[in-house]
């Protein structure tokens, strides 16, 4: 009789009779109890039952092919129906359910997230905040009305450049809301550099925090240059020891932002800036020079509603007696 599922005659397994040829044949008790010469006959028989036996192996190891084809076979078909019973639960996922208001909190958090990797900037393809759109119409839909979302621009000035084109989306999809900028080195003689400083400029009125990483201070009064109503914490970090002759470095024009209320900054020398110390209640100096304190009293004593001072004086760096011979 075949099975009914494979088609096959099922397996006999002969294994008793082999035990009892073995076992209790008489002409074989010789053999077994003594290390004697097996006579013509005795050979002859225990040859006949060996052929037997790698017949019966044969067809034991073509059955295992066969059962292992159809265990194959059967795994692939149940990984199939949990691959369809996922997906059908997908379509009942609580993710479908949630309000467009809980959905852009998640999104801003993934994005908040993703701009902690080192390297990372606004304009990079990978970031959240290009492919959740991507994902489904839905998402497309509440990312593309979430301002916040688009809100916090970090643009690495240097070869592959930013595209406008996406400057222009990141700043229109972020609608009226305050921006937080961050600019790392770039050639202002690049057309390419021109055209997104000065298109982000343009947006200087909504600044809410500002961070520069420069080379130059220089280069760090081109970006500054424009109204900052709404600025309220600025850090500049710069990569040389060079400076703007006293009057121009003097006269930044820092004093006319009113909402300024924290300062970070990595060279202590740009402390002769005229901040609006008075409005301060943050002040923090960070990978600045050996010095004596006393050479930023002068700026510590113009801020009476300081709340908050750090001084990092761990960096072994020049005195700023050093430092100013440098310009």
């Amino acid at each position: 009789m075949e099975c009914p599922n494979c088609r096959t005659a099922p397996y006999q397994s002969r294994l008793d009779e082999y035990e009892s040829l073995y076992f209790h044949t008489h002409h074989l008790h010789r053999l077994r109890t003594t290390n004697e010469r097996p006579s013509e006959g005795e050979a002859d028989y225990v040859n006949t039952v060996l052929r037997s036996i790698q017949d019966d192996t044969d067809n034991v190891n073509a059955r295992l092919v066969e059962l292992q084809s159809a265990v194959n076979a059967l795994m692939q078909e149940r990984n199939k129906l949990l691959e369809y019973a996922n997906s059908f639960k997908l379509l009942l996922s609580p993710l479908r359910r949630l309000p467009p208001e809980l959905l852009m909190e998640i999104f801003q958090h993934a994005c908040a997230y993703a701009s902690t990797y080192p390297g990372n900037h606004s304009f990079r393809r990978t970031k959240s905040h290009w492919i959740i759109p991507h994902v489904c119409r839905e998402w497309r839909r509440v990312a593309l009305s979430c301002p916040p979302l688009w809100s916090s621009i970090h643009a690495a000035l240097s070869p592959p450049f930013p595209p406008i084109p996406a400057l222009d989306a990141m700043l229109h999809r972020s609608g009226t809301r305050p921006l937080t900028v961050r600019i790392v080195d770039y050639d202002y003689h690049k057309p390419h550099v021109r055209d997104f400083l000065e298109r982000i400029r343009a947006q200087s009125w909504r600044w809410r925090a500002l961070e520069i990483n420069l080379p130059t201070f220089e280069k760090t009064l081109e970006v500054l240059h424009g109204s900052y109503p709404l600025l309220d914490r600025l850090n500049i970090k710069l990569s040389s020891y060079s400076f703007t002759p006293a009057p121009e470095f003097q006269q930044s024009g820092f004093s006319r932002y009113p909402n300024l209320k924290t300062v970070v900054l990595q060279n202590p020398l740009i402390l002769e800036m005229d901040f609006p110390w008075a409005q301060l209640t943050t002040l923090i100096i960070t990978e600045c020079f050996k010095g004596d304190l006393m050479s930023y009293s002068k700026a510590f004593r113009q801020c009476p509603s300081l709340q908050t001072l750090e001084v990092d004086f761990s960096a072994r760096h020049p005195t700023l007696e050093d430092a100013s011979c440098l310009n």
